[in-house]
């Protein structure tokens, strides 16, 4: 995986912004089109239960002011890597019991230094996450080797993991946990 640079704080002349807490702070683009915008809620609104968010279009209120929901801990994991080369694990790249992954995810709560918004975590200082994990494949329980922000992204979570040697083989469910709240993938193990 490339390293990613400073999100825009527009894109083709749409601007969202986020309010809540006496704040009122833009929101950092990772990606848009016609049907779909992925912004970066600001860190600075952890630990606040909702914000108000706006999207602008050339400047004027484009639609409702959508209430959205923010929770602590709420884990979704983009992909699983082996640990050795960083390639996906699918039937023709298993894991191997013993080896090691990685998780990339977002939704893992604060970390143990601040964040700049929209700016790429520390490539040469590694950022971990306040709360531990818990990973599991197939019932059995992996070694948390490192769980924080993915150097040289911008809002990446990054969970380091080691197979446990008696993990069953075939594809299993991998289980990462966090503050309460699960999210499962499939994961190939041999």
């Amino acid at each position: 995986m490339e390293s990613t640079s400073s999100l825009p704080l527009s894109l083709g002349q749409v601007a969202v912004s986020f309010d809540g807490g006496g704040k009122s702070l833009p929101g950092h683009f990772h990606f848009i089109s016609p049907g779909q915008i992925n912004v970066q809620i600001p860190w600075e609104f952890q630990g606040q239960s909702s914000v108000k968010m706006k999207v602008t279009l050339y400047g004027y209120l484009w639609g409702d002011v959508y209430t959205v929901p923010l929770a602590t801990y709420s884990p979704g994991i983009f992909a699983v890597t082996d640990g050795a080369n960083n390639l996906p694990i699918s039937a023709s790249n298993p894991v191997k019991r013993g080896g090691s992954i990685v998780i990339y995810a977002n939704g893992l709560g604060a970390v143990g230094s601040p964040q700049t918004s929209g700016e790429p975590a520390s490539p040469t200082q590694l950022v971990g996450t306040s709360a531990a994990p818990t990973v599991t494949i197939g019932g059995s329980t992996g070694g948390i080797i490192f769980s924080g922000l993915a150097p040289g992204f911008v809002s990446l979570y990054q969970v380091n993991v080691s197979i446990p040697t008696d993990a069953p083989t075939g594809t299993q469910t991998l289980k990462l946990s966090i503050g309460g709240q699960d999210t499962t993938v499939s994961l190939v193990v041999q």
